[in-house]
Order: C-alpha cells, then structure tokens, then sequence
C-alpha cells in the first residue's frame, strides 16, 4: 500500500457510519446556506490541500499509462440541415471517445448510419484518405503521428476539453442573485412538487450501494456499447477524499453525484440515476443536484464549483446548460488532447456551420471563440446569437462573416468592443480557411 492510499484508508477508517450532513430542503432558497446546519472539522479545512498530491499522483500516473488505442472507428452519419442538400454527411474517425458527440452536435442523432471497426492506424489512416474527402464535415480524433501527412480540406486544432466552473460567493444571498430569477424559480418548484430532500454521506457502503445499483447502470443506459465506466477503485479513492451527495424522493436515493475538493475547487465527478427518475416521472434531478452542489461548495468557503469538462463549442447543449448556472469557460491546468476538424467542402460547410457551431480554440492559456455568420440581417437575430454565445471565460470572439452580411454585421457589432474581431470573407473558401486559422 503506497503512502496515498494509506492517507485514504486512514481518512475512511476515521468517518463512522451515519456521519453526513443534511441540507435544508426546502423551496425557500434564501434560507438553505442558515438552516443547514454544517460543522466544519479540522481535517475539512485542509481537505484541499490535503487531497492536492494524491490528484497530481494519479493524473501523472493516467498519462504514463496512456497506451495507443487498441483499435479505431470510421462512422458517418446524414447532417442535420435544412439549408443543405440531403446526402451531406459527417463522418468522424478515431479512437470513439468523441463519437457520441460527433453525431449528435451535427446529425442530431447519437447513433451514425455507418460505423466500422478499424484494427491499425494503418487502416485509419486509410479510412480518412478515402473518406474525409465525400464529407462536407469531418471530426477526427487520434495522435497525431497517426494522421495523414496531408489532411483533405481545412484543418481546425481544438482542444478535446475545455472545462466549465462556477465562481462561489461568500454570501448566500449574493449567490442566489447571480442565477437567473428562472432559474431560481424552477429549483423551489422541484424541490415543492417532488419533496425532493438532499444530504452528504461518507458512509463507504452508501457509496457502494450508489456505484452498483445507480451509477454504473445509469452510465450504462445512457452510452450503451460504448459507455466508459470508472473503476471501483478509483470510484471509492475519489469518494474517500470528499463525499456522496444523494438525492432522495419518497424516501428513496432516486440520484446522486461523487464531490470532492481540491484547493480551492469543489468538484462534480460522477453522477447517477435511478430508472425510478422516468418511472415516476421526477423532474429536475439534475438541476437539483447542481443546485446542491452549489450550497455545499458555499458552506465548506470554496473559490469555484468544477462542473467538469465540456466539448470545445459553445452551442453545445451541456456548455449551455452549464452556463444557466454562471459558469465560466477555462482551458483547465492540465494540457488537453487535440480534436481536428477537417472542413474539405466549405460551399457545403457554411450553411451547415453558419450560426450553429461556436469553436473554441486555446492559446497560451487564452479561450477564443470563432463562428462563421453567413445571413444575418437584423439587429434580433444578432442579438440573439451574441446571447447564445457570450460565455464567461472566452477572451476573445472572432465572427467570420460571409458577403453581403459583412457590412451590417460590422456596423451592429462595435458596441461589443474589443474582444470582438469581424474577419470578413468573400467567398466560403475564406470563410473555412479563416475559421481554420484559429491562432
């Protein structure tokens, strides 16, 4: 037993059965941080720092470990696009992890229409020679020395991740008014209709119970096949440095999620779900659970609450759900892998990225954000997309706008000042490679 897991099993020796807090749960929300009553023992100030080395060990230990994919995937799927012809297509080549993700953002479907298995590079390789080509999109994933020497079409680097995190306040109060009054609204009304009460265990057999009947299943339902599932050990060694939040409704743990801090960082880890969620029709788990999430950060004077990673587009659904909570955009500490985007058809690409895909690009530690605006002509719309986007943490925005957009855009979008750059582009050629040059 090395010295981290000793410091863990002596940390899981000292937390007795029956030790947690519970959280006042009721739909006044202004009273929840006064009525929860929290005592804040000598090793929880120092949990941090305590559980800082430990992290670093394991992350150093994730990278040496790290071995080439055992094999690959070559999929496509019909893109989802009412300006576009119907036989456009995505298609995505890999090791799978974004796959999901892939098909989804463009086709709106999870599942493609075509995958195959790919047993070497070689056959990768091969595969996005032969198929990036057709595409008018393609999401490609692999090391770098894998890639083709010569990519088809425009090539975009993006980060895999990008990470999502909520500043927390020292006053409740303070807290609360920074999330929209919906927002807030909607959180008393779940925990009104559902009686939903929320409490933080240490409890090692509660975690246990959680991994086996809700968290592993819920994984499980939701990715399929393709569903990765965090290990035992490392599940327990994470909950032994910080705690299980459970969810509870009539009486019964129906979600929950595994938190644990780090300096000043309150994480989200792992969530679960009970099927019991669809069966009886319990709204609002997730947001729930955030919300609990928030509190707990705030009683235990954390800096920021980690939402996790998040896909390097602020369109994307988990980015914009994250954001009704005030979070904001950071390249994390840890360098990310790369995800390329190769657009080999920009005629077909534009209408299909055009106000819709908000990439995110990283450099030197800055975020920037570039979307390609192709046929906005009134001040709503852009207005409306300036909200779409507007992200706490990017640094800079750059709109390429195509012709004859470019002058009205131009003139609308000075108010925004100098985080806004219009880079306009005759033709959908420059607007593909200008999107491609994202440095």
């Amino acid at each position: 037993m090395n010295r981290e897991e000793a410091r863990s099993s002596e940390m899981a020796s000292r937390q007795r059965s029956g030790d947690s807090i519970e959280f006042y749960s009721g739909p006044d929300l202004q009273d929840a941080a006064r009525r929860t009553k929290v005592t804040i023992r000598h090793r929880d100030r120092f949990a941090g720092i305590i559980n800082a080395p430990g992290i670093a060990l394991d992350v150093i230990k994730a990278r040496q470990s790290v071995r080439a994919p055992q094999g690959f995937v070559y999929a496509h799927g019909r893109i989802k696009c009412s300006l576009g012809r119907s036989d456009e297509r995505v298609c995505y080549a890999g090791d799978g992890t974004a796959l999901t993700w892939a098909m989804s953002r463009f086709t709106g479907s999870p599942e493609p229409s075509t995958i195959i298995s790919l047993q070497s590079a070689e056959a990768l390789a091969d595969a996005i020679r032969s198929g990036v080509p057709e595409a008018s999109i393609a999401v490609v994933e692999a090391p770098r020395q894998l890639l083709p020497k010569r990519m088809p079409g425009e090539l975009m680097l993006l980060p895999a991740w990008t990470r999502m995190r909520v500043p927390v306040r020292h006053d409740w109060a303070h807290q609360l008014a920074k999330l929209k009054r919906r927002t807030r609204q909607e959180i008393a009304r779940y925990l009104r209709k559902f009686s939903y009460t929320c409490r933080l265990t240490h409890d090692v057999s509660d975690c246990n119970t959680f991994y086996e009947t809700l968290y592993e299943p819920h994984v499980r339902r939701r990715h399929g096949s393709r569903a990765i599932v965090v290990g035992r050990d490392r599940f327990l060694r994470e909950f032994r440095r910080g705690g299980l939040l459970e969810l509870r409704s009539g009486g019964d743990v129906v979600a929950g999620a595994v938190l644990r801090r780090v300096l000043d960082s309150m994480a989200v880890l792992w969530t679960g779900a009970s099927p019991e969620v669809e069966q009886r029709r319990l709204s609002g788990t997730t947001d729930v659970l955030d919300y609990f999430s928030l509190l707990h950060a705030h009683l235990h004077r954390c800096r920021w609450l980690d939402f996790g990673r998040s896909r390097p587009d602020l369109f994307d659904g988990i980015v914009q759900y994250k954001r009704k909570w005030g979070a904001e955009a950071t390249p994390g500490l840890v360098a990310q892998a790369q995800l390329a985007i190769a657009i080999p058809n920009p005629d077909t690409a534009v209408p299909i990225l055009a106000e819709r895909y908000a990439f995110v690009s990283s450099k030197e530690g800055k975020l920037t954000a570039s979307i390609v605006v192709h046929d906005i002509k009134d001040s709503s719309a852009l207005d409306a997309l300036w909200k779409k986007i507007d992200t706490p943490g990017i640094d800079h925005y750059r709109f390429i706008v195509t012709q004859p957009a470019v002058n009205y855009v131009t003139r609308s979008i000075r108010r925004l000042g100098d985080r806004v750059q219009i880079v306009s582009a005759e033709s959908a050629a420059a607007a593909i490679h200008a999107l491609a040059a994202t440095d």
